[in-house]
């Protein structure tokens, strides 16, 4: 064979991903074969402007079949495997067509490749690590096997597997793609004919409860779990993705104990790593045991930081970063109000995903209830680089949707600079903060009919109509699913003073969002006038935009709503429980006990209200409240760290 390596792949209707999959193989391969199973879509016609190698096999529900069919098409001396839902990225080219010229060819020799696959939504930055056998040479003794989760084989005994870093990125598990894909549907079909034959090994097992987990049936997939875990090798190397997915599985049912027992043995087996501190951190902070939670988060931190370059982790790199980082965020802002800290961990995050723009909003807005533009610029110029247009866009973007208008207005300067387009939505939200309508109107009348399903769209609308009293932007672009959408027929009739019908179930969640949208872009005399529309209305609004305000650490204006709710007597759970957390965090563990018992006598199904209390307290109460807790969740009790409350 004069070819050097050959890509292997099967496809059905891929036309959003296989081009970038071919796209990033070009200069590598030689040769590029593509076998469809049935597609219906721009599959074959995208396949063909890559290679004019494009064969087709009948799906039988068997993809060992369809890539042993494959790999009999190629014509190189090495096999490169791929979906299409797989790309590489930044390889030196070079460098691995050296290697591969220069590895000597034994028909039972194969590389494991990394793989790191994307999972979550597509801007989480969340990422899973894995392998497989990728790379092998093209020899008729080599082929796959198991109609599913398909594993590569050597005719006449063990292959020998060798580790080989040209890392794979996969984007097959985002939730966008799973919803759109549905391929659990067809996976479990192949399970069915399967467990009809009665014929699943181990790891074909395992695959199994996997797909139980993707459905969310956590039930069948721990039994078929705990089936693999008693009879798996642990040097598997798809053994401690069983040990993690049975920790979520057990969590999922509420089966702490066993979760925390399987994290302990787990711990002893892979010392020195994150993973297993980040899991037990997760799970004492579900439990309202923070002060340990931090322990072991920043635990699984220090482990990666003096890492020195090994591999400081089982299962993902994420597992002694991002995932620690947003945690600890989280407990230092909700349970300690220690802004500093929650600044800390947010800019890590960002620091090591700039595209994570969940928590770069969180830290912006943050930044701006306590300093002036100037500092917020010159903070973000260190994480950014304020000449790439891109990013100059997304900080942009940002400022607009928190709603500041200072900041708002520099970042519009400076992106104007650039010459770029912003999305008409979030230029309607530009001219609602500066308060132009006219403005607005230019963007509105820009919209397209994608804009029709944009959460933001719906939020700008809503904001706007309340903003100049008008109903032409609700009757003109109409938003069928969003958050708003049950506030618009009482926002018609408030707008054109109609008569309300109190008869009708008031949209509480909804209003307050509306409330706290108006209020973000700084339109008080708005946010006023529509919260006092309301006076049969106004205490459950009140509770509900007093919660808003502690989340969005703007505490004089919670306690505001809360000091209203207490004089009435009618604060909620959410009120008094933070109320509680803001007490005990500055230090009076008397007044703050006192709410936490309000709390948990409103809502006395939250263990966490239980354990606060038990840890910050002492004497008759501790033990009345903790015997309570043991009557209300008995299956804590085998816990370590409750029975030593």
């Amino acid at each position: 064979m004069t070819k050097l390596l050959s890509l292997c792949m099967i496809v059905k209707n891929e036309e959003k991903v296989l081009k970038r999959c071919l796209e990033s193989v070009q200069g590598l391969v030689d040769e590029i074969v593509v076998v469809d199973t049935g597609s219906t879509d721009r599959t074959v016609e995208i396949a063909r402007e890559f290679t004019s190698h494009v064969y087709f096999f009948e799906w039988i529900n068997d993809f060992a079949a369809a890539k042993n069919f494959s790999i009999r098409h190629a014509g190189s001396r090495w096999i490169l495997n791929l979906d299409a839902d797989e790309f590489l990225q930044d390889v030196n080219i070079e460098k691995v067509r050296y290697e591969l010229e220069n590895l000597p060819l034994s028909e039972s020799t194969a590389f494991i490749l990394p793989i790191y696959n994307f999972t979550g939504t597509i801007n989480s930055g969340k990422v899973l690590n894995s392998s497989g056998a990728r790379l092998f040479p093209n020899h008729p003794d080599i082929e796959f096997r198991s109609p599913i989760h398909e594993q590569l084989y050597w005719k006449h005994g063990e292959l020998r597997f060798l580790e080989y870093p040209l890392i794979i990125y996969h984007t097959g598990y985002l939730e966008e793609t799973k919803l759109e894909k549905n391929k659990s549907t067809r996976n479990m079909s192949i399970f069915n004919d399967l467990l009809k034959k009665k014929t699943l090994d181990t790891y074909e097992t395992f695959t199994l409860a996997n797909e139980y987990m993707i459905m969310r049936d956590y039930k069948k997939a721990i039994y078929y779990y705990e089936k693999v875990y008693k009879k798996a090798e642990k040097r598997q190397d798809w053994y401690p993705h069983c040990v993690e997915r049975m920790i979520t599985a057990y969590t999922e049912l509420d089966r702490y104990k066993e979760a925390y027992a399987l994290i302990e043995e787990s711990v002893k087996l892979w010392p020195g790593y994150s993973d297993l501190h980040c899991f037990k951190g997760l799970l004492l902070d579900k439990l309202g045991f923070y002060k340990e939670a931090v322990t072991e988060l920043s635990q699984s931190i220090e482990i990666a930081e003096l890492s020195n370059g090994r591999q400081y982790w089982i299962l993902s790199p994420n597992n002694g970063t991002t995932l620690p980082y947003s945690k600890l965020a989280d407990i230092y802002f909700e349970q300690y109000k220690d802004i500093s800290k929650t600044v800390y961990y947010l800019t890590k995050l960002v620091q090591s995903n700039p595209k994570d723009i969940k928590h770069l909003y969180k830290l912006v807005h943050l930044l701006t209830l306590t300093e002036p533009v100037s500092e917020i610029v010159k903070f973000l110029e260190q994480l950014f680089s304020h000449t790439d247009p891109m990013q100059i866009r997304v900080l942009l973007q940002i400022a607009v949707t928190v709603g500041h208008c200072e900041l708002s207005q520099h970042y519009y300067m400076v992106h104007q600079k650039f010459n770029i387009e912003l999305s008409p939505i979030y230029m309607m939200q530009y001219g609602i903060i500066q308060n132009d309508q006219g403005w607005f109107d230019k963007h509105f009348n820009l919209l397209s009919k994608e804009d029709c399903n944009n959460e933001l769209a719906a939020r700008a609308i809503y904001t706007a109509s309340c903003v100049w009293k008008t109903t032409d932007y609700m009757d003109r672009f109409t938003i069928p699913k969003n958050l708003l959408k049950p506030t618009e027929s009482l926002l018609k009739k408030v707008i054109s003073d109609t008569a309300l019908d109190e008869s009708v179930d008031f949209p509480y969640d909804s209003m307050s969002i509306l409330l706290s949208e108006i209020f973000k872009v700084g339109q008080y005399d708005v946010y006023d006038w529509l919260i006092n529309l309301f006076p049969n209305h106004f205490n459950k609004l009140a509770n509900l935009m007093g919660d808003y305000f502690f989340k969005q650490n703007q505490i004089e204006l919670s306690l505001d709503y809360y000091s209203m709710g207490l004089t009435k007597n009618e604060l909620e759970a959410q009120g008094y429980e933070n109320l509680g957390v803001l007490y005990i965090a500055q230090g009076d563990l008397q007044e703050g006990l006192e709410f936490i018992e309000k709390a948990i006598e409103l809502h006395p199904s939250k263990v966490t209200l239980y354990t606060t209390y038990c840890l910050h307290s002492n004497g008759e109460k501790k033990a009345r409240y903790k015997e309570q807790l043991f009557n209300t969740f008995p299956q804590y009790k085998g816990l370590p760290f409750i029975k030593n409350l």
